[in-house]
């Protein structure tokens, strides 16, 4: 199991090591936002409650310099923290910035406003943290982290993770780094020294030997984005159009490949499609993702636009003939690596296109 803390974000993958020292992943990247900005947001909206709304407001929008200076601190701050940590840690902040604006919003002074905060007090320029509540800051973070790790293992057919790999701007906190071990204790732990840059370094390597990813598993079903002739029985009412005398349904999304399918790099998926109008002078081939494994329209519920490509029709001569009879368009989507490749060809003409997409990732990770 590999756990990457990127961006705030913490990735989840179960990968194996096949034959060649090559990786094959056997559950696609999922996770969310149990990482560092989790930590942030905690911290944060303790602030909101000690100082109140109209405090933070003014501090955010007007004193931007003070208040990312107070994030920073936190930053160094949370570095601090280990599970056997006891005592206070301090963090500088502009005392005289904070204490104007809690006299002018909520007439009272800044050490007033701390006094009876749990955990935290202000002395002259410094905040007072005990690291009880420093560590409950990382709590609910950690929590959803262990969670959905044993969801993860949980949905494996049998018992075959031996390790579990912590990388990232995260994996370097002594804190989740024991709190992980102690809940996954059968399971080897490894963290490699510098974790933090453990990501980029993996980047460089995989740029110069992609084809150590032997296969990926699908984050999303990707599709394309139809117009299909309306079907009561299946469509929605309020989908249909009508389009030269016939009922036809709009915002239809045309599975390519569906989440969850194993491919490896290279791997190949063909469509056909015919142009809206006869004489069209192109085709605009929209591509939507979903987290979800049915979708049924481009507008559904986390259903998102990836790319678009556009593919030029040639209309002179017997090409208009062929193009009156209904000759198809051909696009192949080609997958397994961390772009989506596109082309696609005229059949009549024989003029190609191609573009790659960037995977626009939600949540942190790969396809």
């Amino acid at each position: 199991m590999y756990i990457y803390f990127i961006g705030g974000t913490a990735d989840i993958t179960v990968h194996e090591k096949v034959e060649g020292g090559k990786l094959k992943e056997l559950h696609q990247a999922t996770g969310g936002a149990c990482g560092g900005t989790s930590v942030d947001k905690a911290f944060e909206t303790r602030l909101t409650e000690i100082l109140g709304e109209n405090v933070m407001k003014k501090l955010r929008e007007e004193e931007t310099e003070t208040y990312l200076d107070i994030l920073r601190e936190f930053e160094i701050a949370k570095r601090c923290i280990k599970p056997e940590s006891t005592g206070t840690i301090r963090m500088t902040i502009s005392y005289v910035v904070l204490n104007t604006l809690c006299e002018e919003n909520e007439n009272k002074r800044l050490v007033e406003m701390f006094a009876n905060a749990e955990g935290m007090k202000v002395k002259a320029d410094k905040l007072h943290i005990d690291a009880k509540a420093m560590m409950d800051f990382f709590q609910p973070s950690i929590d959803e982290l262990i969670k959905h790790m044993q969801s993860v293992l949980g949905s494996m057919s049998d018992n075959s993770v031996s390790i579990i790999l912590l990388v990232g701007g995260s994996a370097d906190c002594t804190l989740i780094q024991a709190k992980i071990e102690e809940a996954f204790n059968s399971i080897h732990l490894v963290i490699p020294p510098e974790a933090g840059l453990a990501v980029l370094r993996g980047a460089v390597i995989f740029g110069h030997c992609p084809r150590l990813i032997k296969s990926r598993v699908l984050r999303y079903t990707y599709g394309v984005k139809l117009t299909s002739t309306f079907d009561p029985s299946i469509h929605k009412e309020e989908k249909k159009e009508s389009f030269f005398g016939e009922d036809v349904c709009r915002d239809c999304f045309d599975t390519i490949i569906s989440v969850g399918t194993e491919v490896e790099i290279g791997h190949q998926e063909f469509k056909t499609y015919q142009p809206a109008f006869f004489l069209s002078q192109g085709v605009s081939v929209k591509i939507f993702c979903s987290p979800k494994k049915d979708v049924q329209y481009t507008d559904d519920e986390d259903c998102f636009k990836l790319g678009e490509l556009h593919v030029p029709l040639e209309l002179s001569g017997v090409n208009v003939i062929a193009r009156l009879l209904g000759a198809p368009v051909k696009v192949a989507y080609t997958f397994g690596d961390t772009e989506l490749k596109v082309w696609a060809v005229d059949e009549i003409s024989g003029n190609q296109t191609s573009c790659t997409i960037e995977m626009q990732e939600q949540s942190i990770g790969q396809q």
